[in-house]
């Protein structure tokens, strides 16, 4: 997924798992599992509260 293509203001990532599998001395294919952080429009900086 690449970010232009999420909704939303992405502002963080966390790489949490990275997996893949060997065939014939090659990485034949690998997984990469994130956690990704989203800023909320119009939400206060410091509280995170929605402007009214």
């Amino acid at each position: 997924m690449a970010a232009g293509l999420v909704s939303g203001n992405p502002s963080w990532f966390e790489v949490t798992q990275v997996r893949g599998h060997i065939e014939n001395g090659e990485i034949e294919h690998y997984q990469v599992g994130l956690k990704v952080g989203f800023r909320i429009d119009g939400a206060d900086e410091a509280t995170g509260d929605a402007a009214a």
